[in-house]
């Protein structure tokens, strides 16, 4: 037979109500509704309530017995992505997964801002965009440059390296 500690069982319950939380996209919900929904009392117990209470991302409201989700910041669409990435060019890029986490549709609001020009989107291996930072306006020459620089096999790269 397993034993599983009361802080561990804790952990687990406050993972559960973060899962649900985040389904939410930030909207408040009835603390009933969520202790219902994930199947349990969430005011249950005073250490699972100093667990969620204490957490970063949880925010909530006693007169109101109210609990939401905090997203580090709110995305509802692609001019909110663009003023995101505007606001944050100091601190370098922006990774997608985070732009999904408050707005599902990302991905695709950040192609048609690269279709547009907008902003720059560095790809991985699987061609997928893992980082979008903002693009920085630059001359035609560069522009002409950049577009036109031919990597080389990544067997021939050591070689063109050290040449």
């Amino acid at each position: 037979m397993a034993y599983v500690s009361v802080k561990t069982r804790q952990l687990q319950l406050l993972h559960s109500i973060l899962t649900v939380l985040k389904e939410q996209d930030g909207e408040p919900m009835q603390m009933a509704a969520l202790s219902a929904k994930v199947g349990f009392n969430i005011i249950q117990t005073a250490e699972l309530m100093d667990l969620w209470k204490a957490n970063e991302k949880i925010g909530f409201d006693m007169g109101s017995k109210t609990i939401w989700y905090k997203h580090d910041f709110v995305i509802r669409g692609k001019n909110d992505i663009l003023r995101h990435l505007m606001a944050t060019v100091r601190t370098g890029t922006t990774e997608v997964k985070e732009l999904k986490e408050t707005f599902p549709a990302a991905v695709d609001a950040i192609e048609e801002l690269e279709r547009a020009g907008l902003v720059l989107v560095v790809r991985g291996k699987d061609g997928q965009p893992p980082e979008a930072p903002p693009r920085y306006p630059s001359s035609t020459e560069f522009q002409s440059y950049w577009h036109n620089i031919t990597m080389p096999e990544e067997s021939d790269l050591l070689k063109e390296l050290s040449s």
